[in-house]
């Protein structure tokens, strides 16, 4: 597996778009095209941290806090750029995830809030834009004996998920019609003639970046010319994503508890 693989499958957990704007995180040193065999977990990438990835013949390091802050002038052996030096003259690659990990649901902010005994915590600040972005509605009217394919192939492209759920939809039955006129290729029908036919109208949930793709595999796998749909945006209701959690106790506690 390379770096740029196990990079991806981390940010499907923490999103890197997360992370505070002051923050550095990512891959910051290292070739995306190398191949992994050892990883390594830390807090900080210390010297002594360097000196164990050595030795374990480590190819990646993952840690907390980014071992580059602000912009470098210079690495050299020694000063502040030294652990810097260290790792590229090693070989070994480093990715950070630092406030990227503090906002995400599940994650540092709400493992601490859930060891105090805060129930349904709520960031209480520096929020940053939910990665997801928006949601849009993607209505589409089928002929019965299709839907099956269209659903599939809209799922396969990336709608119906929701939260722990995949494949989400909705469908119901209606009657529809249509004239097909000159010039017109009807799937169905016969042109100059009213047709009617049973259809269904599905409809399913689409994160904005996969909108296009979604349009496309619906478009491909509906049996008509022109497929009759609608695509709505959604309220923007999903939680907010910040720093630090707030929330009620399960139950009082005296601060020395807590501390």
């Amino acid at each position: 597996m390379k770096i740029k693989d196990i990079a991806e499958r981390i940010e499907k957990i923490v999103p890197l778009k997360l992370a505070q704007d002051w923050d550095n995180v990512g891959l910051l040193i290292g070739d995306v095209q190398k191949k992994v065999k050892n990883i390594l977990l830390t807090i900080d990438v210390t010297g002594e941290v360097v000196a164990e990835a050595q030795k374990l013949k480590t190819d990646l390091i993952v840690s907390y806090h980014p071992v580059i802050w602000d912009g470098l002038k210079k690495i050299t052996s020694d000063g502040p750029s030294s652990t810097a030096y260290e790792l590229i003259r090693r070989g070994i690659a480093v990715f950070s995830i630092h406030t990227a990990l503090d906002a995400v649901t599940g994650g540092v902010n709400d493992g601490l809030a859930e060891i105090v005994g805060i129930e349904d915590g709520k960031p209480i600040g520096d929020y940053v834009d939910n990665p997801a972005g928006d949601n849009y509605k993607l209505v589409v009217f089928v002929p019965v004996e299709s839907l099956a394919n269209v659903s599939n192939a809209v799922f396969a492209a990336g709608a119906g998920a929701m939260g722990n759920y995949s494949n989400c939809g909705f469908s119901a039955d209606g009657m529809g019609t249509f004239l097909p006129l000159e010039g017109s290729k009807s799937a169905i029908g016969k042109k100059g003639k009213l047709e009617k036919v049973l259809e269904l109208r599905f409809e399913t949930i689409v994160p904005a970046e996969k909108l296009d793709a979604v349009v496309t595999a619906m478009k491909n796998a509906h049996p008509y010319e022109m497929p009759a749909f609608d695509i709505i945006k959604l309220y923007n209701s999903q939680n907010k994503f910040g720093l630090g959690r707030i929330g009620k106790l399960a139950k009082p506690l005296r601060i020395e508890q807590i501390i």
